[in-house]
């Protein structure tokens, strides 16, 4: 499990790398020193990845559980996300 330390002590390689949390939900840090939060899930037999804005790694893994529960495709149904400047 990631801790926010890991997070924030995640340092930039030559090539995107992965830091693998638990419910398939990762940090992908890149050369750069972006970090950025994907979770990939099933659905309707599919595999999917769902790419997220940097939060505690704590708060993802409650979401991740919550979006787990059957239902529709919640990449369908999300909202666009605007970064405010």
């Amino acid at each position: 499990m990631l801790t926010d330390a890991k997070v924030r002590n995640a340092k930039p390689r030559p090539k995107t790398y992965k830091l693998a949390d638990t419910n398939r939900l990762c940090l992908m840090a890149t050369p750069s020193g972006g970090k950025l939060w994907r979770w990939n899930y099933e659905y309707d037999g599919k595999n999917k990845t769902m790419a997220f804005v940097p939060i505690p790694a704590s708060r993802w893994r409650m979401l991740a559980k919550s979006a787990m529960k059957p239902g529709p495709c919640c990449a369908k149904d999300r909202i666009p996300m605007s970064r405010s400047a």
